[in-house]
């Protein structure tokens, strides 16, 4: 089995210029599917917070909508991000949600992140299948973006859904009057979400 995107390369670090930047290296030892709650415990410490949810908000498709419920465990203050949220589902690892410190990373250095082409939209429908963004890539080409909009990258095993805020004065005016942006993936990340993709 090709194993998960969450074994992240170390050197992606170098990505972040200060000290004070989101380090991804915490995670390197995990695994989706793998990885069970008492070793994220035994490696992390005992969560801030722990919870249970409808799966059926997972992913936009609803590809996790039956089934066991999920279990969330809440860090705060990992490696530099703000929250950290673990989904775990029969008590193997199933997604992580990183949420950084409030516009301290730029929504463009995401391909570079995680080495992986992203497309932005503006929003999912239920009745499309993420497999839809298989192979998708940004055009470099300006185009207009929504305040707040999403990036997305997918494969058969994996996906990632990042939201942008991109609530500035200039994006909301160019966004009003429908002018292009030159700058690719303008705005700074609200939320990074991975997570593991149910066969279809």
């Amino acid at each position: 089995m090709v194993r998960s995107l969450l074994i992240i390369c170390t050197l992606l670090v170098t990505l972040f210029e200060s000290g004070s930047a989101q380090d991804l290296r915490l995670f390197d030892s995990l695994e989706f599917g793998k990885t069970t709650t008492a070793e994220l415990i035994s490696a992390k410490g005992k969560p801030r917070k722990t919870r249970y949810e409808n799966p059926k908000r997972l992913l936009p498709d609803g590809s996790y909508s039956r089934g066991t419920r999920i279990e969330f465990l809440e860090y705060r203050k990992l490696s530099n991000w703000k929250k950290v949220e673990f989904g775990f589902v029969d008590g193997k690892l199933i997604s992580i949600e990183y949420l950084p410190t409030n516009k301290t990373l730029e929504a463009s250095k995401l391909p570079e992140l995680f080495d992986r082409d992203f497309v932005s939209v503006e929003g999912f429908s239920k009745s499309v299948s993420l497999s839809v963004f298989e192979g998708q890539k940004e055009p470099t080409v300006p185009k207009v973006y929504a305040p707040i909009y999403f990036m997305v990258s997918a494969t058969p095993e994996t996906v990632i859904i990042s939201m942008v805020n991109n609530g500035s004065w200039k994006a909301m005016f160019k966004d009003s009057f429908n002018l292009p942006t030159v700058k690719t993936f303008p705005g700074f990340i609200e939320n990074i979400k991975l997570v593991q993709r149910k066969p279809e």
